[in-house]
């Protein structure tokens, strides 16, 4: 009777009884956690999904059900995840656990089955509601290294059920803050100019600073005056580290301050898998691929879905109509609080370089429309909305 009525109640696991609060989970492993990434890093045409939890660089540590719930996924291949479990779970979240090394018996002697069912080791399961019941703390598998996994470790996500979308689980709390006491680091300003060619407006790097820390805070070094080309905005150079740790981390939130007003806000505390490779244009693409570090415009292009803007004014666009200085602040905070300032000030000058309309050699191709070249041996053709904005 005690099986049968826990199993009553798992079934209404995956539906929402609440927010998610950190009281609801546990973590993953029963050994000291210790990040290589975390939710909101910038990976190639996509956002990291997860936390990914250093196993003492080792297979086979514990992977532990961090709430009760029940098995609502189970993927077996060699690249992506590798072996992966999903978990839904009564407040309406679900839990995965990536690149195990293998299952516990219970839940691999399903597996086994199903593949020797469909004579494929790669399998993607959806068990029935309530088929594989889990409890807080029950050891789920081992910790591997399987799929396209670069070192062992636990790729770990919360997600909301209903959508899919990953959650920020330090940035909201959900899970015992890690030990952090580092702030990000700024390195590098740009200036970026929005000009206009042939009526389609086009970005041009017009300036570049380097930054340094002075005190608590960051300034352009020397302090000088940012010479800004209006209409422009910035774009900055900027990591986070943890305790322990010399992993590159991503940001939970950038803002920016124009004398003392917001006009952009940028935070990842949730994003969807289907606009996740627009990140692509929440970067600076050639300054991020040249670059060290991740490089943050403080601009949204009309192209970009990312659900991850607040109290954007104009783009993020500052248009000056005076010579005279102005005060910009960029903060970028990380998911355990740590806040890092960029104070500068910055004030019109020319444009830097010769003007791209009288260069008359320049074929400007905008974002929402469709793009056509022709020449003796040549054809090229651009469909509209194939680009995430105009470009040279």
């Amino acid at each position: 009777m005690r099986k049968l009525l826990t199993i009553i109640a798992l079934l209404g696991c995956g539906v929402a009884s609440g927010q998610p609060k950190a009281s609801d989970y546990i973590y993953p492993v029963d050994i000291p956690v210790i990040l290589s990434g975390n939710v909101g890093e910038i990976r190639p045409n996509h956002f990291h999904s997860g936390i990914d939890i250093k196993t003492q660089g080792v297979i086979g540590k514990n992977i532990l059900a961090v709430a009760d719930g029940y098995i609502s996924r189970i993927g077996v291949s060699p690249t992506g995840y590798g072996k992966v479990l999903y978990v839904n779970h009564s407040n309406g979240t679900t839990s995965v656990y990536g690149h195990l090394e293998s299952f516990n018996e219970r839940i691999g002697e399903y597996v086994r089955e199903e593949q020797y069912r469909r004579k494929s080791f790669a399998v993607d399961l959806y068990p029935a509601t309530g088929r594989l019941p889990v409890r807080q703390g029950e050891i789920l598998a081992l910790s591997g290294n399987s799929g396209s996994s670069g070192g062992p470790h636990l790729h770990f996500e919360i997600r909301d059920s209903a959508t899919q979308d990953p959650l920020n689980i330090l940035g909201r709390g959900l899970m015992p803050g890690i030990p952090d006491d580092i702030p990000p680091q700024f390195f590098n300003l740009w200036v970026i100019h929005v000009d206009t060619v042939k009526d389609t407006p086009v970005h041009v790097i017009q300036d570049w600073y380097a930054v340094v820390k002075s005190g608590s805070e960051y300034q352009v070094e020397g302090d000088r005056t940012v010479r800004f080309a209006s209409p422009g905005y910035f774009a900055v150079e900027v990591i986070d580290t943890k305790n322990g740790a010399a992993n590159l981390l991503g940001l939970y939130t950038l803002e920016q301050l124009v004398d003392g007003q917001r006009n952009f806000g940028l935070s990842t505390d949730r994003f969807s898998f289907q606009t996740t490779r627009h990140i692509n244009t929440m970067v600076h693409y050639g300054l991020n691929r040249r670059q060290r570090y991740e490089v943050y415009r403080t601009y949204v292009s009309p192209q970009n879905g990312l659900p991850v803007y607040r109290g954007v004014v104009d783009r993020g666009i500052v248009r000056l109509n005076d010579s005279l200085p102005h005060e910009g602040k960029i903060l970028a905070t990380d998911d355990n609080g740590n806040t890092a300032i960029l104070r500068f000030t910055f004030a019109e000058g020319p444009k830097k370089g010769a003007d791209l309309e009288e260069t008359g050699r320049m074929h400007p191709v905008s974002w929402d429309r469709k793009y056509e070249y022709k020449a003796e041996s040549l054809s090229v053709i651009i469909p509209a909305h194939a680009l995430y904005e105009s470009t040279l």
